[in-house]
């Protein structure tokens, strides 16, 4: 089975691929800053073309690969109050990129799930800065669960690293560790 993930977004969106279990690639999709200038429904639909060009590409790292089974991507979670760190209407806008995507490949009998974050990362909280990819408490939950070739698919940047742990959710790798009181493994 093939699976595709999206990390969603107008600036820096990721995707993922992989087959039975195995990833192969996970990288952010470049989008021109030329794009930013565009209408927003404009802008959306151009971020989605890319997004669904990338995956069709790294596809191809996949042997006899024909199509997309399943597709997977963070559906935004729009939060009240102080906990509230972004403008709810470019999570909205992100929205409709990860569902332009998800739609493109359902249209070939691709199936479609959505997480949260609280679903596949729960509280850990995301590294912005670009020496953290496997350093941060993210990048090293999502590190462990992916050997050596894998971890080298991985592009850089740490919406590379969150995709890879969108799509390992999806492939059932991405299980939750108990910590106990003094230890310091997440």
């Amino acid at each position: 089975m093939i699976v595709a993930a999206l990390d969603p977004g107008l600036i820096h969106p990721a995707v993922a691929i992989g087959a039975d279990k195995r990833l192969y690639a996970a990288e952010r999709v470049p989008i021109p800053s030329k794009l930013s200038k565009l209408p927003i429904g404009e802008r959306v639909a151009q971020v989605v073309r890319l997004c669904v060009q990338r995956t069709l590409d790294l596809m191809q790292k996949i042997p006899g690969a024909t199509k997309i089974d399943l597709v997977v991507y963070e559906c935004p979670k729009i939060y009240r109050g102080a906990k509230g760190k972004v403008d709810p209407q470019d999570l909205i806008n992100i929205t409709l990129v990860a569902g332009g995507w998800a739609g493109a490949f359902a249209a070939y009998g691709a199936r479609a799930q959505a997480y949260l974050p609280s679903e596949w990362i729960g509280q850990i909280p995301k590294s912005t800065l670009k020496d953290e990819q496997w350093t941060s408490a993210r990048g090293q939950f999502i590190g462990r669960r992916l050997d050596a070739a894998e971890k080298a698919a991985v592009g850089p940047g740490h919406d590379a690293t969150d995709v890879a742990g969108i799509w390992l959710k999806a492939a059932d790798r991405l299980e939750r560790q108990r910590v106990f009181p003094g230890c310091t493994e997440v």
